[in-house]
């Protein structure tokens, strides 16, 4: 049989890039920006339902994995994309993955701050104060 490492580096789950650069780029920043959304969303949310933070989260890790994998390998995580391109040598299509995701989530963070939480406390909302240590996590 032939050793994991001799396969290629589809068999590693090396990413790589099928629309092309900017593409990928942009395929990654959308993975992120809904995943990042969906994890300030359940999370931080005024009128979150906390015990379904896991299955939002993973339902929509799942979609963007079935939606952007075939196109990018959906890392939507930079170190996703660096371990199996350090174990494979496949270090093609490098930027997509570091500025896709970076983009991604400083823009959920930015819809999160300015358009949710800004429609929340516009309606009378409480306001959102991040968990603090002393709280144990709990908003």
């Amino acid at each position: 049989t032939m050793r994991d490492a001799d396969r290629g580096p589809e068999f590693l789950a090396a990413a790589k890039v099928a629309p092309g650069n900017f593409a990928g780029m942009v395929v990654e920043a959308l993975g992120t920006f809904a995943l990042v959304l969906v994890i300030l969303a359940v999370a931080m949310g005024a009128k979150a339902i906390k015990d379904w933070a896991p299955l939002a989260i993973g339902l929509t890790f799942g979609v963007i994995g079935m939606v952007f994998g075939p196109l990018t390998g959906a890392s939507v995580n930079p170190a996703r994309w660096f371990g199996p391109a350090l174990v494979s040598g496949e270090w093609g299509g490098v930027w997509p993955y570091l500025v896709g995701p970076i983009v991604g989530a400083l823009l959920a963070v930015a819809f999160f701050k300015f358009v949710i939480v800004k429609g929340e406390a516009d309606a009378g909302g409480p306001p959102i104060e991040p968990p603090t240590p002393a709280s144990g996590g709990k908003v």
